[in-house]
């Protein structure tokens, strides 16, 4: 995957974010399926989005014009203030603005589970050693690749992953 970039290797087609605020694809009809107007025609409907920085698309690539942004679908902000997911004016004389219906993005989730058992709160970094003749004076102090290091008083960490 050499040489390829964010906006390569980001999936555009769904939503990433709750709002949508990140979408950059190329969906153009609304939920009714009306198709969109250009962000750079302010007819049929006329608005206030003119400027590209308004646009996720801008956040992705800085040589971007309001010309590449088309009629695609967006949730652009002006200020903090961003709507529920992305939307376009439509080009129907009678809906001024409608969401776009665009599918969340399947997120893989990984539950990591770590079981440590420390006693009197003191291990060694030798499994071997009796855990009465542990040192108070070697406190564990992070975790170690080597799972030798990771075990104390013969428990070994544990890392559960469910995706």
């Amino acid at each position: 995957m050499s040489g390829a970039t964010a906006w390569e290797t980001f999936d555009t087609e769904c939503l990433s974010s709750t709002t949508g605020y990140d979408y950059i694809g190329e969906a153009s009809r609304t939920i009714s399926r009306i198709p969109c107007q250009q962000w750079t025609d302010q007819s049929p409907h006329a608005h206030s989005y003119d400027d590209v920085t308004y646009f996720a698309d801008y956040e992705w690539d800085s040589q971007i014009g309001m010309d590449d942004v088309a009629s695609y679908c967006r949730n652009p902000a002006m200020s903090e203030y961003v709507d529920m997911q992305p939307w376009c004016y439509t080009t129907s004389e009678e809906v001024v603005k409608e969401f776009c219906d665009i599918p969340r993005c399947k997120r893989k989730q990984y539950y990591v589970v770590v079981v440590v058992i420390i006693i009197r709160g003191y291990a060694s970094s030798n499994p071997a050693d009796d855990a009465s003749k542990i040192s108070p004076t070697r406190k564990v102090s992070k975790y170690s690749k080597d799972p030798r290091l990771n075990t104390i008083a013969g428990i070994n960490s544990v890392c559960i992953c469910i995706s």
